[in-house]
């Protein structure tokens, strides 16, 4: 029995180490102008039972954090990977994942990227795993970083004094709608549209360079309003042949959808010869429902999202600029509170196409603005037909 036993450990032994390791570096996939960087592979021993118990809290705390939209659209084993994937990333180490599954692997670190805009220093990853007569039978984790951790604790210095900075500007006592129009106005504000800015793909770009593309202006919004304790979440698919990416937000416990940077009045977007208007902030595509956002949005993310039909919390309904039909009187004292609050643009939107048409013409057609605007010289204007809005401001 004893040779028989030594026979059958031996064969099992040569099995075991013609198993194949592989090797694959897979980037963040779903993210725009993203730049991979260099692979870094970081092995370290089991963990200890003191280092084991550490990574069984933060997990349980990653359940009960902000708002972590994608976690809690995965299954029970997804979670599980999740929750190992995250703990890879934070600690810098490689981990055994409860998957032999590529495609899992990659729409997790999705999942895990897009719950935690705090997470921007790895925007890549690599697995190791053992191959065994071409069926993969384990599979091993690791994050590539494109910052060493002094240079991620220094960004984190100066995130929080951006944030704090933010945060300062909100009225005290505001409700949740006031605070999302404050964050959504103050990066707005303080970051400008540049395709090839650096880390744009992250909150860096915003909070540090002031410069960002869409995934820069949608993490930076999540970030803060999770600060905040508002549900907030990244959204991303395309418009026309481009990938965007933009946000969903809970306000008083029903979900919109928000859009930063076609909230900023400079950018361009696709499909435009130029900016609809010259500064500012644009509000069309501010705290908007599932429709809405269809004229022109696609979703293509990895998990689904709500229908969002709320429309109380819309800016044209809460800031009494949305029009029913064409009304001189109601028109009148919009524009008269814009002068009283020294504002130099009004922004309207109407309840249909009928409203829409109605106002449209009168104010354009029949250029009755004019009657809004005494004493003014000259009067630019850009419409949405798909939206029915309207914006008028003062050259």
């Amino acid at each position: 029995m004893s040779d028989k036993f030594t026979k059958i450990f031996a064969i099992f032994a040569l099995l075991f180490l013609a198993g194949i390791m592989i090797s694959a570096i897979l980037p963040d996939s779903k993210q725009e102008d993203l730049a991979v960087p260099d692979a870094v592979s970081e092995v370290l021993s089991s963990a200890s039972d003191t280092e084991k118990a550490e990574e069984s809290r933060q997990a349980e705390e990653i359940q009960t954090g902000p708002y972590l939209y994608y976690y809690n659209a995965l299954s029970p084993e997804e979670q599980t990977v999740y929750d190992q994937m995250y703990e890879a990333i934070i600690a810098r180490k490689e981990v055994k994942l409860d998957t032999k599954d590529k495609e899992v692997v990659s729409k997790i670190f999705e999942c895990v990227t897009n719950d935690h805009p705090e997470i921007f220093y790895c925007s890549a990853y690599q697995i190791e795993g053992i191959e065994l007569y071409g069926k993969m039978v384990q599979m091993n984790f690791s994050a590539n970083y494109h910052m060493t951790e002094d240079e991620v604790q220094e960004n984190f210095r100066k995130i929080e004094a951006y944030v704090e900075s933010c945060i300062s500007s909100i009225p005290t006592g505001a409700d949740d709608y006031t605070k999302v129009k404050c964050v959504y106005e103050y990066i707005i504000n303080h970051t400008e549209y540049v395709p090839n800015s650096p880390n744009n793909q992250n909150v860096c770009s915003v909070f540090i360079g002031g410069e960002s593309v869409c995934m820069g202006y949608a993490k930076a919004t999540q970030y803060i309003l999770d600060r905040l304790g508002i549900d907030a979440t990244l959204v991303y698919g395309h418009v026309g042949s481009e990938s965007h990416s933009w946000n969903l937000v809970r306000v008083d416990g029903e979900c919109y959808y928000m859009d930063p940077t076609w909230g900023d009045a400079g950018y361009v977007r696709p499909g435009q010869a130029s900016a609809s208007v010259s500064q500012g902030v644009n509000y069309e595509y501010f705290l908007i429902t599932t429709e809405q956002l269809s004229k022109s949005h696609v979703i293509d993310n990895v998990v689904s999202m709500p229908a969002c039909v709320a429309t109380r919390n819309n800016y044209y309904i809460r800031e009494g600029l949305y029009l029913h039909a064409y009304e001189e009187a109601t028109i009148s004292a919009i524009f008269d509170r814009m002068k009283a609050q020294g504002e130099r643009s009004v922004s309207l939107r109407c309840s249909d196409a009928a409203a829409y048409q109605s106002v449209k013409n009168a104010l354009l057609t029949e250029q009755k603005i004019f009657r809004f605007m005494d004493g003014v010289g000259s009067v630019s204007y850009s419409y949405n037909d798909d939206l029915y809005t309207l914006i008028f401001w003062i050259e």
